[in-house]
């Protein structure tokens, strides 16, 4: 029988990705149909069938229950020759017709009895009472993974299998006091259509959408038998904007980032994981960490172990008062989420300092070295002010592990020199930083240190050698197991203390007291990305679940 292939290749040019890789995959096969058996033929009908069944649920002019009857038909379709053998254009096909399933559900009263041309459907949602698939309820909604792209990711084609695979959306009215990004968090999702035939003659056929969770299952029972599922495991993190206003802007006006700083989970939150908090640098911004995150979960042995939680911060503002931020965001999480395990922390080069004042306990040790003969007034002042706040705590007794990667503990001389001057003297400390503090407080900490009376230490001079805070944080010992990755930068040609990744020196990036310290041939800006350094810190995590009984 000749087909009439022409309004399916008009309809090619206007479908997402996925489908006309399939409707290609079905044209270009048409010519051969005089060819082939009765067998072969019936089966390339049936193929076309489900080709314009899938263009047909696209057409906007249809109804939304339309729309999903025509994707379910063409599924179940599908799903017959998925059973008999199928080939990579009958998977291809279903994965395109769950996508639209998925989609087109959220816009219909569930379950719901549809008619369509491939017969009576009974659809509903699988109420998922498995641990390896999501409740539909939890997501506010469903984006295909061809909607999503980011820059700050690498592309990244959905690993091969079937189903449908998208990213879920939840957000909370409220999504802050959750400690949850304001557009929300992101998972992956893969949707699997399957169906079962009538008890009794006239009877709709059953047809069951589940929303697996292929970041905790690689495979799920379609069309009579155990299948691989498709998977996107970094199209959730490509989902999460990086912030227009973080980086440099951060840095030069901390103030103008107020609205997006903070701690945030990027998945659903899992009492069973591990908590990994990231901390980015200076003149930075969380996704910095994107292209790590996805190298991370990419890995099954710590995918199913760890949560990523990500600490936003501007890193202009002063370094104590920074580190002030992260420590009582990290107390409000663990409020908000009792249940939460102890947490890992990696971080990169400014983020490391600011990670370095969670895990000391320093009593009087900062005040004196920072105000010297006026530390007794400092002491004197309420604990609740800004000042003793930030420089009198215990180390946070959550945090199980610390890896510090390029992490300028000593500070660095780049901060000194004329170019660092010049950096240094653009930041703009917010009024509002300025007068919690004190007008009394700076000048006095400012004379201690033989400054100018209204000299402030921003985050780039903050960061001299010479700084009283990191000359006194380095006198108080670490109190959890920590690693140093270093950068050097060229070939070593002498004493490693004399090489640097060009910002940070190794004689300041060094800790003794290190469990292991890797040397890696990066340069700072791109090391935490380069692959011996991730690495690195995979050995490490899997260190750490192997301490605490997670490992294998």
């Amino acid at each position: 029988m000749k087909i009439n292939m022409l309004p399916i290749i008009a309809k090619f040019l206007k479908a997402p990705p996925e489908l006309a890789v399939a409707l290609l995959l079905v044209v270009s096969l048409g010519g051969c149909a005089s060819h082939e058996s009765a067998t072969s033929a019936a089966i390339q009908q049936r193929e076309s069938e489900v080709a314009r069944f899938l263009s047909r649920s696209r057409s906007l002019s249809n109804t939304y229950e339309t729309r999903l009857g025509l994707a379910v038909a063409a599924a179940d379709l599908v799903s017959k020759d998925i059973a008999e053998g199928g080939k990579d254009k009958d998977r291809v096909l279903y994965n395109a017709a769950c996508t639209e399933i998925a989609i087109l559900s959220r816009h219909v009263t569930l379950p719901i009895t549809l008619t369509t041309p491939g017969g009576v459907y009974e659809f509903a949602l699988d109420p998922a009472r498995a641990s390896n698939r999501w409740d539909p309820a939890t997501f506010t909604k469903l984006i295909p993974t061809s909607k999503i792209k980011n820059k700050a990711l690498p592309y990244k084609p959905s690993k091969a299998g079937y189903g449908g695979v998208l990213v879920g959306v939840y957000l909370p009215p409220n999504p802050r006091a959750l400690y949850l990004p304001s557009i929300g968090v992101s998972a992956p999702v893969t949707a699997v259509l399957n169906t079962t035939p009538p008890a009794q003659p006239g009877q709709p056929t059953r047809a069951t959408l589940a929303l697996y969770n292929s970041a905790k299952v690689e495979s799920a029972s379609i069309a009579g038998a155990k299948r691989k599922l498709a998977a996107d495991l970094t199209a959730p993190f490509a989902y999460y904007r990086p912030p227009s206003d973080m980086g440099i802007l951060g840095m030069l006006r901390p103030d103008h980032s107020i609205n997006q700083e903070g701690l945030f989970l990027t998945q659903p939150y899992d009492p069973k994981k591990i908590p990994l908090v990231l901390i980015h640098g200076l003149m930075s911004d969380p996704s910095m960490w994107f292209p790590v995150m996805a190298a991370l979960e990419a890995d099954p042995a710590l995918r199913s172990k760890y949560q990523f939680w990500i600490f936003a911060y501007p890193s202009g503002n002063l370094i104590g008062y920074s580190a002030l931020q992260l420590r009582e965001a990290l107390a409000g999480m663990y409020k908000v989420y009792p249940q939460t395990r102890d947490m890992v922390i990696v971080n990169h080069s400014l983020g490391g300092v600011i990670s370095h004042l969670q895990v000391i306990s320093p009593g009087e040790t900062l005040v004196n070295a920072i105000f010297k003969d006026n530390a007794p007034e400092i002491m004197a002042m309420p604990d609740d002010s800004l000042v003793k706040r930030g420089l009198l705590f215990e180390a946070n007794p959550r945090i199980a592990r610390i890896v510090f990667v390029a992490a300028p503990h000593r500070g660095a001389p780049l901060a000194i020199n004329p170019i660092g001057n010049f950096g240094a003297s653009l930041i703009r400390i917010p009024g509002q930083l300025i007068n919690g503090i004190g007008q009394g407080v700076i000048q006095a900490a400012a004379l201690a240190d033989g400054k100018k009376a209204n000299f402030i230490p921003n985050s780039i001079n903050g960061l001299s050698p010479k700084s009283p805070l990191l000359v006194a944080m380095n006198t108080v010992p670490m109190n959890p197991p920590f690693h140093s990755i270093i950068g050097v930068a060229g070939p070593i040609k002498g004493p490693l203390k004399k090489t640097n990744d060009t910002v940070v020196p190794y004689w300041s990036a060094h800790q003794d007291a290190a469990v292991s310290e890797k040397i890696v041939p990066y340069p700072h800006t791109a090391m935490f990305v380069k692959p011996k350094a991730t690495d690195e810190i995979k050995r490490i995590l899997r260190l750490h679940l192997r301490s605490v009984g997670d490992g294998t």
